[in-house]
């Protein structure tokens, strides 16, 4: 009894095709090929600002969006949540500094419902600022409400900072279907 509630639609003006659902559309392809799922979960979240740790373990407060298509990542909890059963691309960059020598190691995991996905990294003698900057990319396995964070852990020091802004660490993640 709706007109719109599913439909295929081309667009002469623009050389479009759109496949809808409950009155939207949700795959477009256009003149040059180009297929988009304006819909599909997708989310982008980073750290603000330096986050300091006093713990040999901690999440890592991702707490400002670069984007969030379909409202999937939550930056009170720093936590994606999938919205249905599925593959999804996750990726993570984590920059830290301020280890001390006592730490003979640092990982970061993406953590989620189901496994861990870790990049571990051996912290050569640097004094008391090791550096450390490690990238996680994994495509997981999830059902609907399985959710994802990031963590990161030293093996001894209680004390370090993790980099803050964008570009320095991030958490990203892509329904792939």
């Amino acid at each position: 009894g709706d007109n719109d509630i599913g439909y295929i639609e081309y667009d002469h003006s623009a050389n479009q095709l759109a496949l809808g659902a409950n009155a939207g559309s949700h795959i477009k392809i256009d003149s040059a090929g180009h297929v988009t799922h304006p819909n599909t979960s997708c989310f982008q979240a980073y750290l603000a600002s330096d986050q300091s740790v006093s713990a040999t373990n901690a999440t890592v407060t991702m707490n400002t969006e670069a984007f969030d298509i379909n409202s999937d990542f939550n930056t009170g909890t720093y936590t994606f949540t999938a919205p249905i059963t599925g593959k999804y691309l996750l990726t993570t960059g984590v920059s830290n500094y301020g280890a001390a020598n006592s730490g003979d190691y640092t990982a970061v995991r993406i953590k989620t419902s189901n496994a861990d996905y870790n990049d571990i990294h051996y912290e050569a003698d640097q004094g008391s600022s090791r550096i450390g900057d490690h990238q996680v990319a994994v495509v997981a396995d999830m059902d609907a409400n399985d959710t994802a964070y990031i963590y990161i852990f030293t093996q001894n020091d209680s004390s370090f900072t993790v980099r803050g802004t964008r570009e320095n660490t991030f958490f990203s993640g892509y329904l792939l279907g």
